[in-house]
């Protein structure tokens, strides 16, 4: 499936994420389908739900193309706890098409998202640094 497509699914409602409006009961989880409705995605990663309680470093984007590839890179920081990031993310790229390798491997149409949390540091802020490449055979 392409960008486009993707796009106009999540805005339109037929995959969707909403950190800020549709969260399950343990309050930063996304509800997905008809329940969401608002979606936040990174900047220079437009197709990665940003989860609740990160925003993005704006000076650590970075976004190539090279004709059909990308190229691109996010870093995200926020007061959550690493293991929520693993579990968030394991939920929502699966529902955006992502297939997961690993727990920091995801796989979908030719890229690869490689997803890379540290835990929280001495003020408690969690960092994670998102980038997408071509998948090299």
């Amino acid at each position: 499936m392409n960008r486009t497509v993707l796009f106009f699914l999540v805005v339109w409602g037929g995959v969707a994420f909403s950190p800020s409006s549709a969260m399950s009961a343990e309050g930063i989880y996304p509800l997905v389908g008809a329940q969401a409705k608002h979606t936040v995605f990174a900047n220079s990663i437009e197709d990665l739900p940003v989860m609740l309680g990160l925003d993005v470093v704006e000076d650590k984007d970075v976004f190539i193309l090279f004709g059909a590839e990308r190229i691109a890179q996010t870093t995200l920081k926020g007061k959550v706890d690493v293991d929520d990031v693993y579990y968030f993310y394991r939920r929502a790229l699966p529902e955006l098409g992502w297939k997961q390798i690993n727990a920091k491997a995801y796989e979908r149409g030719g890229e690869r998202l490689l997803m890379q949390p540290s835990s929280a540091n001495k003020e408690g802020m969690t960092y994670v640094r998102f980038s997408v490449e071509p998948v090299k055979e």
